[in-house]
């Protein structure tokens, strides 16, 4: 079994991810992010190879997940989702080039596993940019409580996109506890579904 986590920057889904596969004795894949080596000197004119970059990575990923799967019963937490691309591609790109990225990767995932669990991560915008504050990464603290709202909404319509059309269940997790009692707190959502 397959369970992802997605939603906005900095509600938590690392930490959540990882706080999970360490109870449900799970293998955990982390999103590929520093492997984008373009990531932080990224300009508009190389958005599409950016986004290219993030998408290989992630698929190299889901090739590990599958054999993964393949070759034991172990349940699988990774703490992203190519429906990622969703989100940031659109934000990213013109509409020419998210379509040749939507259409890329639609090809070259068609034989990746897809999460048996989607869970979609919210937090309220004052803990995320709480949180965005603490970890100090220079490329998010401009970053505003309108933008964040922005982000929710597009990974809540995203969520229903997912329910209405694939067999994917999406469980909705609001973040707002401390890691412990949160982790606790998604188990026993969770657990029923595992």
């Amino acid at each position: 079994m397959f369970l992802a986590f997605e939603g906005p920057i900095g509600v938590g889904k690392t930490t959540l991810a990882e706080g999970l596969s360490d109870r449900l004795g799970a293998r955990y894949f982390a999103d590929p992010i520093e492997k984008v080596s373009r990531f932080l000197t990224v300009a508009s004119k190389d958005a599409l190879a950016t986004e290219m970059e993030f998408l290989f990575h992630r698929l190299r990923q889901l090739g590990d997940m599958k054999r993964a799967l393949e070759q034991s019963n172990q349940l699988i937490v990774a703490d992203w989702d190519l429906h990622k691309i969703e989100y940031f591609g659109r934000a990213n790109l013109n509409a020419s080039d998210f379509k040749i990225l939507r259409e890329f990767a639609h090809l070259a995932g068609a034989e990746t596993p897809r999460p048996d669990i989607l869970v979609i991560v919210q937090s309220p915008a004052s803990t995320v940019l709480e949180r965005i504050k603490r970890r100090g990464r220079s490329y998010e603290q401009e970053i505003t409580p309108h933008q964040i709202d922005e982000m929710a909404s597009r990974f809540e319509k995203i969520a229903a996109s997912v329910e209405r059309e694939s067999k994917v269940r999406v469980v909705r997790f609001v973040n707002a506890d401390g890691i412990e009692a949160s982790v606790e707190k998604l188990l026993s959502q969770i657990k029923p579904l595992l």
